[in-house]
């Protein structure tokens, strides 16, 4: 039996929104509109009679459906308020510019950043205190981070990185071999988040507008910290709270330690499996040459304030940063190290 791929538009003739997508059947007239929250929602709010649905084009294969999904369904098509498109396209796992929300009833629902609602401050994130996970048989869950499951070590946290090789985005751990490889980078290798003084976006690490100074990084003098309930925020540094100490950097109190089989986790210093010895520093069992020895000890002359600070680098440049600050820089795409830069 033939199978067709198609991309689609439904819009709602009351208002004019539109929702992009594709779908693969088997059957033209099965009657599928879509999957999106907001335009299901929508639908049954108005009646699937107010809502007209377009086949746009015809594709041999899902690979080539993708592609062109991502084009249309890109983040300037998302951050329109005329459409009911949250994720990217292409079988991305980004939402753009919007945030889950646990509804007084229950429900959970995206909640877009620019609302009244987020901004009021009375809204929920559902999954506080919890972290996706997935154990070696690859079976994924929420677990809370306070729980004996989170501390076992029979888990691992999963990320969103980006596939070069098919330039989409997927979940993984941080032990994926093609992290290694090169295959899988963090989702903002190259790219910074910036303002123009009026708009916020993304936008790559070598653009001359940013290199320039007229875009100005987000986080510049800003740190990524955690309260005394474990909740993340990003403050100024000279945020009294975070002078005070009643905020730390997200890394205090943690570190990067590995296991007989040369798993890295990032876990608290007084973790079981650290007290225990299961765990143990990344770099215990390494000898530094005496070559690299005496490269430590020339860099580190006329530094004695070394202690507490790191080198980071992207393409354009290199700098020495806190390391309560690590963090934050290093999911905003900059690389542990001096390394080596374009400039």
């Amino acid at each position: 039996m033939k199978k067709f791929y198609y991309l689609y538009k439904i819009t709602n003739i009351i208002n004019d929104k539109i929702y992009i997508g594709i779908h693969c059947t088997n059957n033209l007239e099965d009657g599928y509109m879509g999957s999106g929250h907001d335009l299901l929602k929508d639908i049954k709010k108005y009646g699937k009679n107010n809502f007209k649905k377009e086949i746009l084009e015809f594709f041999d294969s899902i690979d080539d459906l993708k592609l062109a999904e991502k084009e249309l369904v890109n983040r300037t098509f998302v951050s329109s308020n005329k459409t009911y498109n949250k994720c990217l396209g292409g079988g991305e796992l980004v939402t753009y510019n919007h945030v889950l929300n646990k509804t007084k009833d229950g429900k959970i629902e995206l909640l877009c950043k620019d609302s009244d609602e987020y901004k009021s401050g009375d809204w929920e994130y559902p999954f506080k205190n919890t972290t996706l996970m997935q154990n070696k048989n690859g079976e994924r869950k929420r677990i809370c981070k306070d729980s004996d499951e989170y501390k076992s070590g029979d888990w691992e946290r999963l990320t969103i990185f980006k596939n070069l090789k098919t330039n989409t985005h997927e979940l993984s751990t941080t032990n994926d071999q093609r992290i290694k490889t090169g295959e899988l980078v963090g989702v903002n290798t190259g790219r910074v988040f910036v303002t123009d003084g009026d708009k916020k976006f993304w936008t790559t690490c070598n653009d001359p507008r940013y290199v320039s100074g007229e875009y100005v990084s987000l986080i510049k003098g800003r740190v990524l910290v955690k309260d005394k309930n474990g909740n993340n925020l990003m403050v100024s540094n000279d945020d009294p709270r975070y002078i005070s100490g009643d905020l730390v950097g997200v890394t205090k109190g943690m570190g990067s330690f590995k296991d007989k089989d040369g798993n890295i986790f990032m876990v608290g210093v007084d973790d079981p499996r650290v007290l225990s010895g299961d765990l143990v520093g990344v770099t215990k069992g390494f000898k530094q040459s005496e070559e690299t020895k005496k490269k430590i000890s020339n860099a580190q002359k006329g530094n004695p304030s070394t202690k507490g600070y790191k080198w980071v680098h992207n393409e354009l440049e290199r700098k020495v940063v806190k390391e309560d600050q690590l963090l934050n820089f290093l999911e905003n795409g900059w690389v542990l190290g001096k390394g080596k830069t374009k400039k």
